[in-house]
């Protein structure tokens, strides 16, 4: 769609889909005017990428990709576990997302994400209340985990809904 083409930013980096959050790689493309302005602010806030950080994303990205696919199949894999249980409580809404590695359902029976958060990990339930992203009542929940582990933590969570948590 070339006439959407000064319309249109594309922000991405290697964080996710290479397993390198802690590197900080990332790139912006769009028009002129506007990756002018980004690159102004960004400058301002922060120093720049290492050599080291740019050269281990550049063979990432030039290198073979099959491992990309196999952990996107292993991630949707996990995500659909995850939602089958999580789906199955009447008391949790939650989407299916399509582009993250995390779940964000919504706990129709609680008041404090927060405090409900604290509950479930003093009961050994790992989440990050969903106010700490704008999503209050909601918990953010990670299926980048041994798969086993994600099922257990979910049954746990419904079971501790359930239970009047």
């Amino acid at each position: 769609a070339p006439d959407l083409r000064d319309r249109i930013l594309i922000v991405d980096g290697v964080s996710k889909v290479y397993a390198m959050t802690g590197w900080r790689v990332g790139w912006g493309c769009g028009p002129t005017q506007l990756i002018t302005t980004i690159s102004s602010v960004q400058s301002q806030n922060c120093t720049q990428t290492s050599t080291l950080s740019q050269l281990a994303a550049v063979s990432a990205l030039n290198g073979p990709q099959a491992l990309v696919g196999e952990r996107n199949a292993i991630y949707r894999q996990r995500r659909d576990a995850a939602l089958q249980i999580l789906r199955a409580c009447e008391a949790i809404d939650v989407a299916c997302p399509e582009g993250a590695f995390y779940l964000i359902p919504r706990i129709k029976t609680i008041n404090d994400d927060q405090a409900f958060a604290l509950e479930l990990l003093e009961a050994g339930i790992a989440t990050v209340p969903g106010s700490a992203f704008g999503m209050p009542g909601h918990l953010r929940l990670s299926f980048a985990t041994d798969e086993s582990i994600l099922t257990a933590g979910c049954e746990r969570l419904v079971q501790k809904i359930k239970a009047g948590a």
